[in-house]
């Protein structure tokens, strides 16, 4: 893999000239091979985002489920190429989404479903931890209550679309809670197939 080999490559460096210890390479090729990653996809989307001219609702998706993700976990795919690839899938769905709702007006149904979905997919399912590292029970009891407010704050939100306190859209946010909450259950799912095979 590219990233894997950059990494490898600027860590290595970095050990010539002196700059880490031997010990050190791999754990900064590790975290480089990390912001590499990342910062494909946030260029991708500004890339994106310029050509559609979606930058709010790509802004507001993106905040959402990075900071939905950090309360409440979800889906590690094995590999960068995958994570890149689903990253960028569940974005061109949103964007096509939007633009559709955009013609029709937003759908009251559609956005109430995915509330209503996040909210027990979260409820029930939050936190997923990554099988790289598990949680600690302490850690486990954090990121629960972190996930409830977090969806607390959606909820809220949806309450003010409802009656009109909060002006403008707020699909992008929905659509990003609603990605989040399949991506926590999807882990959750998948855990809970893999002992029961063993």
């Amino acid at each position: 893999m590219l990233q894997s080999d950059l990494s490898m490559y600027v860590s290595k460096k970095f050990l010539h000239y002196g700059l880490l210890q031997d010990d050190d390479v791999d754990v900064m090729a590790y975290y480089l091979e990390n912001i590499i990653s990342s910062g494909l996809v946030v260029f991708s989307v500004i890339g994106i985002a310029f050509l559609t001219g979606l930058y709010q609702e790509s802004v507001l998706y993106f905040c959402t489920f990075f900071l939905g993700r950090h309360c409440c976990g979800g889906y590690h795919t094995r590999t960068h190429l995958r994570c890149y690839v689903l990253s960028m899938g569940t974005y061109l769905l949103f964007l096509l989404l939007t633009i559709g709702f955009a013609k029709v007006g937003e759908p009251f149904a559609a956005v109430t479903f995915m509330v209503v979905a996040a909210n027990l997919f979260i409820f029930i399912f939050a936190p997923a931890d990554s099988e790289n590292k598990r949680f600690t029970k302490k850690e486990k009891r954090l990121y629960r209550r972190n996930s409830l407010l977090f969806l607390a704050g959606i909820d809220l939100l949806y309450l003010g679309c409802l009656t009109d306190i909060c002006m403008g859209s707020f699909f992008s946010v929905f659509f990003a809670v609603l990605q989040l909450a399949v991506s926590v259950a999807i882990v959750k799912l998948l855990e809970r197939r893999s002992n029961s095979k063993t």
